[in-house]
C-alpha cells in the first residue's frame, strides 16, 4: 500500500480539472480511464506493444490537473487494511473484474507474466463440460437437455479461466503497479471534503437561456403510472454551475470544474436495538459495540479477543469473515447470529447477469425505462446478502470441528442488549443479550455488527448537499443520474459505485461496475467525439 502523498499542493488557487473524492477502487478505475486515451483503439497488434502506447501518451499529452481527497491520504487504504485485518485470502469477484482501463484480461496477463498463476483460485461446480465424451444416444440426449436447460446459470469449460478469482496480495500488487504507470500516488491529498457547493458564473447563465426548455438526458422523474414506461424530462436548469468548491476537514478548499463522487456507501444500517449503545460508544476503538464499516479503520489495530467473547450479526459474507477473523484473534467463543439461514452464493449477483449471458441481462435491464422496475431487477439479481460458498465452508467446519469456539445460529434475532458489570472484574463491562422468540441469554464481551449499508442519496454525506441545489428523482435511495452518470446534464458531478446502479446495473458495487463506470464517465467528459480528440483536450485547457 502507497504511503500518504506528500506531492500534493492545494495552497495555489486555480480550478482544478477533476477532482475525485475518495480513493478506492472505483476512483481508481475512473482516474485510470480519464488517463489512458488510446485503450478502446487498440488492434491486436497493439496489445502486444501496450508499454510504448503508454509511454507515448506520456510524453506527448499534456498532463490533466487531477487531485483525489481521502480521508487516508493513499490509494485502496481502507481497502486493504480490511482485506489485512480480516485475513482474506482471495477477492470474491473475478480475474477480469480490475480497475485496470486497458483490457479486460490484463489482471490475468499480469499473473501470467509475474509466473503466478498459481495465486488465481478456480472455482469449482460452476463450468460444464462440451467435450465429445463417449455416451449412448439416450444419455447423451438426456445430458444435452438438462445442460440446455442449465445454462443460463453456468459457464462453458472454455470460460474458466476468466472467473478465477485472484488472490488479495496479485491483486494489490496489481494495483500498486497501474498506480506507478499511470503517476497517480502523488495525486492523493489526505482529507475527508465536507460540504460540497455549486458556483455560479453569471456569463454561463445568461447562455443557458438559450438552451432548450427540457434536459435531453435520461434522468428526471417518471410517469406516476408504471404501466407508462418513459422518463419524463426534466426542465431545464434555471443557472448551470460554471465549477464547484469542495469544503475540506482540514480548512482547505478546493475548486474544479467536474467532481466524481467515489465514496460508496457510507451510511451504516444499524439495527433498533443497537442504535443508543453505538451511538454512546462514539468512533474510538476498540469498542464494544461496533458496526463493521468503521472496526477496521485505516490504522487501527485488531482488539485484543484473548479469552473474550464476541456476538457477530449479520448473514452476509462480511459476517462470516468477521467471525473467523475473531476466532484467529483467539476469542474463547464466537457467536454468529443471522436472521435468515446462510446462503452460500459464487458472487453476490446472480449467475446469468454474467459470463455468456451478461450483455443479454443488461440489455434488458437497459431497454426497462421505468426506474421502480429497474430497482426490481437490481434487487432480484443481487437477492440480499450470501457468502462465498468456500467461506460458508470454512464457517461449517470450524464451528464442526471447534463447537466451543464458534457457534453459528441461524433463523435468529436479537431483540435488546443490555450492559452489565462484569460479575468478576466491576472494571469490566458485558453486554447482556436477549433473543426474539427465545429465552436463551448470552453475555458477550463485543458485539460486531456486519448488517449492511443503507442506500439513502438523500441523506448520504455529499450527495445531499448536491439534491439540494439540483433535485433529481430517487428511486429506493439511489439517484436517478443520467446515462453517462452525470448527476443531471448541466452539473458536471459523475456518480460511480452503488449509487449509479440505475443505470449501470446490478453489478454497480462490485469491481466490474467500477469498470464500466469508468467508460460512461469517460464517454460522457469527451461527449461522444471521436477521431483524435482525446480527454486531454477536452479538459487540460479548463486554467488558460
Amino acid at each position: 500500500m502507497s504511503e500518504p502523498s506528500e506531492g500534493v499542493k492545494l495552497q495555489e488557487p486555480r480550478i482544478r480539472d477533476f477532482v475525485a473524492v475518495g480513493a478506492g477502487p472505483h476512483s481508481l478505475a475512473v482516474v485510470s480511464r480519464l488517463l489512458e486515451t488510446k485503450s478502446r483503439f487498440y488492434t491486436d497488434h497493439d496489445l502486444t506493444t501496450k508499454r510504448k502506447y503508454y509511454q507515448e501518451v506520456d510524453e506527448e499529452t499534456k498532463p490533466l490537473d487531477v487531485v483525489v481527497v481521502d480521508p487516508a491520504g493513499s490509494w485502496l487504504a481502507r481497502w486493504h487494511s480490511a482485506f489485512d485485518q480480516m485475513k482474506i485470502k482471495f477477492l470474491r469477484s473475478p480475474v477480469t473484474a480490475h480497475p485496470d482501463p486497458f483490457e479486460d484480461t490484463s489482471l490475468l496477463s499480469f499473473a501470467s507474466s509475474q509466473k503466478r498463476e498459481s495465486e488465481l483460485l478456480p472455482i469449482d461446480n460452476l463450468f460444464f463440460r462440451t467435450g465429445n465424451e463417449t455416451k449412448t444416444s439416450k444419455s447423451r440426449q438426456t445430458e444435452h437437455r438438462s445442460r440446455k436447460a442449465k445454462q443460463k446459470e453456468s459457464f462453458n469449460q472454455v470460460d474458466e479461466k476468466f472467473f478465477r478469482r485472484p488472490s488479495t496480495p496479485l491483486f494489490r500488487q496489481f494495483c500498486d503497479e497501474l498506480i506507478e504507470r499511470y503517476n497517480l500516488k502523488d495525486i492523493v491529498y489526505k482529507a475527508s471534503v465536507t460540504k460540497l457547493e455549486p458556483i455560479f458564473d453569471d456569463a454561463v447563465a445568461s447562455q443557458d437561456s438559450d438552451d432548450e426548455s427540457e434536459d435531453s438526458s435520461e434522468s428526471g422523474s417518471e410517469t406516476d403510472s408504471d404501466d407508462d414506461d418513459h422518463y419524463v424530462r426534466q426542465p431545464r436548469l434555471k443557472k448551470k454551475p460554471s465549477h464547484f468548491r469542495l469544503y475540506l476537514s482540514d480548512g482547505t478548499e478546493i475548486l474544479t470544474k467536474r467532481v466524481l463522487l467515489a465514496t460508496g456507501l457510507t451510511l451504516s444500517n444499524v439495527p433498533d436495538w443497537a442504535e443508543a449503545a453505538l451511538a454512546e460508544a462514539g468512533s474510538a476503538l476498540p469498542a464494544r459495540i461496533c458496526h463493521s464499516d468503521n472496526l477496521w479503520i485505516t490504522g487501527a489495530s485488531a482488539p485484543a479477543l484473548y479469552d473474550r467473547r464476541v456476538l457477530v450479526v449479520g448473514s452476509g459474507l462480511s459476517s462470516c469473515h468477521l467471525a473467523l477473523t475473531a476466532t484467529s484473534y483467539n476469542a474463547s467463543k464466537v457467536l454468529l447470529v443471522a436472521r435468515k439461514q446462510l446462503q452460500a452464493k459464487q458472487f453476490d449477483i446472480d449467475l446469468n447477469w454474467m459470463g455468456r449471458f451478461k450483455q443479454y441481462q443488461l440489455s434488458k435491464f437497459w431497454q426497462t425505462t421505468n426506474w421502480k422496475k429497474r430497482l426490481q431487477m437490481i434487487r432480484q439479481a443481487r437477492g440480499g446478502g450470501s457468502v462465498a460458498p468456500d467461506i460458508l465452508q470454512d464457517v461449517r467446519d470450524f464451528s464442526e470441528q471447534n463447537p466451543e469456539r464458534l457457534e453459528v445460529w441461524e433463523n435468529a434475532e436479537v431483540a435488546c442488549i443490555e450492559s452489565l458489570p462484569h460479575p468478576t472484574e466491576p472494571s469490566r463491562h458485558v453486554w447482556k443479550v436477549q433473543f426474539k422468540n427465545s429465552d436463551r441469554v448470552e453475555e458477550v464481551d463485543y458485539i460486531w455488527l456486519a448488517t449492511g449499508r443503507k442506500r439513502d442519496a438523500c441523506s448520504e454525506p455529499l450527495f445531499k448537499d448536491l439534491y439540494e441545489h439540483f433535485p433529481i428523482h430517487v428511486e429506493g435511495g439511489l439517484p436517478a443520474v443520467d446515462i453517462d452518470l452525470r448527476w443531471r446534464s448541466g452539473v458536471e458531478v459523475y456518480v460511480t459505485g452503488a449509487y449509479a446502479s440505475l443505470q449501470v446495473g446490478p453489478e454497480a458495487l462490485n469491481l466490474a461496475g467500477a469498470k464500466a463506470a469508468s467508460e460512461r464517465i469517460y464517454t460522457g467528459i469527451v461527449g461522444g467525439v471521436g477521431g483524435d480528440e482525446n480527454i486531454f483536450s477536452i479538459l487540460g485547457d479548463s486554467n488558460d
